[in-house]
Order: structure tokens, then sequence, then C-alpha cells
């Protein structure tokens, strides 16, 4: 199983926040919490809208169940839009 939620609040007229949760099953039969376990992680990030064409996406994310996951990642997007 996979699962996943997320709300985007148009903070300003070129910021959007945005916040995600993740989960997912396991997915192997194995000992190791890294494989073995059920995954939950939770994201946080924000879209800044520099013009008409480009969009900046900034965010990071931390796993909630521990060592099922890695432990912080971060992102950072570059979009254009013809």
């Amino acid at each position: 199983w996979f699962a996943g939620a997320g709300l985007e609040w148009q903070a300003w007229s070129s910021l959007h926040l945005k916040i995600q949760l993740d989960g997912h099953a396991a997915p192997l039969n194995s000992d190791l919490p890294q494989l073995g376990d059920p995954a939950a992680l939770l994201a946080l990030g924000a879209v800044w809208i520099a013009s008409k064409q480009w969009e900046v996406e900034f965010s990071f994310s931390e796993d909630i169940a521990v060592d099922t996951a890695p432990d912080f990642t971060l992102q950072l997007g570059l979009r254009w839009r013809h």
C-alpha cells in the first residue's frame, strides 16, 4: 500500500506553502527496519512564483517513523512553463 495527503495554501500571490504526509508498506519481508517496516514521511515546502513562466520550489522531509526512510531530505526545483 501507499498513501499520501497534502495541503497547499496561497500565503501571498507569489508564495504557496505546502505540507504533505506520505506512508507506504514495507517493501520487503526483512528484519532490517529500513526494508521491513512501514514508512511515514512529513514534507514541508514552499513555491515561489517568480514570474508567469518561472517557479522555484523548495521542500524538506523528515521520517516520522524513525529508521524507515532517509532521516532528512532537501528538494530544490526550478520550473519553466511555456
